[in-house]
């Protein structure tokens, strides 16, 4: 199900929680559906459409007070028709953790159906491209990965895994992948939201660190 029906529901989680950011997989939206639609109070909505097909997409909530810029890095793949979608965002939260100068969060949708070998060569020269243009950045990786084997992408770039337990039946499709592992708790698993199959997955800052207050990360609204 799409979204937009369910915005009312999310909305209550999103503004319930006072999360900083939430990441929404399968978002199921298409062009003539006009953000004013899907808006949330006291956020900033980006997102990423599936173009073809049904299904798929991507977005996120940034609260407003968090100072953001969209960032495109379709010139990494020599072939730009992706069978997944990737929205990426630098945000700058007023505090960050120390030795940070940003944060660059990814949401993923990744389909069974889509090779995996793109996705990862995807992944990979995006963060290499991560690692020249924005050396100090925090990192969240964050979506619905299926089966794709993230070994290299934590081995090559310092990333932890954050998410403990399967987000949908006995699987563990849904990942927060970080370089900032030690400034967060583990992911909590929460009730899944309206109809949706997979469990949303919150990561918090923990108390030791100087990140924002209450620095939320919500992923896992599956539509």
């Amino acid at each position: 199900m799409s979204l937009a029906p369910k915005i009312d529901e999310v909305s209550h989680v999103v503004q319930s929680a006072n999360y900083d950011l939430v990441c929404i997989t399968e978002s199921w939206l298409r062009q003539h559906i006009p953000d004013s639609v899907i808006t949330i109070n006291g956020y900033n909505i980006i997102r990423r459409d599936r173009k073809e097909a049904t299904h798929g997409g991507v977005c996120m909530y940034i609260k407003e007070s968090i100072p953001f810029s969209v960032l495109d890095f379709s010139e990494v793949d020599e072939n730009p028709v992706f069978d997944f979608e990737v929205l990426w965002a630098k945000l700058r939260p007023t505090r960050l953790p120390r030795g940070f100068s940003s944060i660059i969060s990814g949401v993923i949708n990744h389909p069974p159906s889509a090779p995996d070998s793109k996705m990862q060569d995807y992944l990979l020269n995006c963060l290499t491209s991560i690692e020249s243009q924005h050396p100090i950045s925090g990192i969240l990786l964050v979506g619905d990965l299926n089966h794709l084997n993230e070994t290299t992408l934590k081995s090559n770039f310092n990333l932890k895994q954050i998410v403990h337990f399967p987000t949908r039946g006995k699987r563990f499709l849904d990942r927060i992948l970080t370089n900032m592992k030690e400034f967060y708790d583990k992911a909590i698993e929460r009730p899944k939201v309206g109809l949706s199959d997979h469990s949303s997955d919150p990561a918090q800052a923990s108390s030791k660190t100087i990140a924002i207050k209450g620095n939320n990360y919500l992923e896992g609204f599956e539509t």
